[in-house]
């Protein structure tokens, strides 16, 4: 019999967990649709082909698994297509697995023709592992930039000729930013953490000037 009670609240203590997720995950997506509006943003539940093939191609979107978007707000003019979503995704497995979230600002663009690069957050392991030979890709014009973040990406003579005449130190003023960037499109978000739907207008702000700032 005790058995049976244990498994009931076991049981139990699932299905509030469900419901309590689902109920915040409604209010969230609600909240978010607020956001769209006061922004003249349109909020969507699913985004056409070839903006789901793009982001299903991005580095982002190959880490861990069980990789999900939703809460599209997306605005488009002739020059620039912008689309806000959260996205999270998971590493390890069992008691060690983890699930990472963010929200995450894509912008394509004509005025864009940037190499291939990542800058995320540098941190003391990334420098041990540098001295060991990791990459990342410094600039001694920009020593703020430099030492805040980790510059990687397949072709350093390209990155360097692009982003030299880029004032990067402006980048070191939004700490723990990161940012992947190929051709016409640029990703960016902060860490492990979804925006607050009241704070998704600051965050499109900051990838906006950024997007500024790396444009031809």
């Amino acid at each position: 019999m005790e058995v049976v009670y244990v498994i009931s609240a076991i049981v139990g203590f699932v299905l509030i967990a469900i419901y309590l997720s689902s109920h915040f995950e409604k209010k969230r997506t609600e909240a978010m649709m607020v956001a769209a509006e006061s922004l003249g943003f349109e909020f969507t539940a699913a985004l056409d082909e070839p903006a789901r093939t793009y982001l299903s191609r991005t580095e982002l979107f190959s880490r861990g698994r069980g990789n999900k978007a939703c809460n599209y707000l997306r605005r488009s003019t002739d020059e620039v297509d912008v689309v806000i979503f959260d996205h999270q995704y998971t590493v390890g497995s069992g008691k060690s697995s983890q699930t990472h979230k963010q929200t995450v600002v894509s912008i394509q663009s004509s005025g864009l023709n940037l190499p291939a690069f990542a800058i995320s957050p540098e941190h003391f392991l990334h420098k041990f592992a540098t001295a060991l030979g990791y990459q990342d890709i410094d600039f001694a014009q920009y020593p703020r930039f430099s030492a805040a973040f980790l510059l990687r990406g397949p072709n350093e003579t390209e990155i360097r000729e692009k982003l030299e005449a880029v004032d990067l130190e402006r980048i070191a003023d939004f700490p723990g930013i990161s940012i992947e960037a190929k051709g016409d499109h640029l990703l960016l978000w902060y860490g492990s953490r979804r925006s607050k739907p009241g704070d998704v207008r600051k965050l499109f702000e900051t990838a906006f000037e950024i997007y500024v700032l790396l444009r031809d």
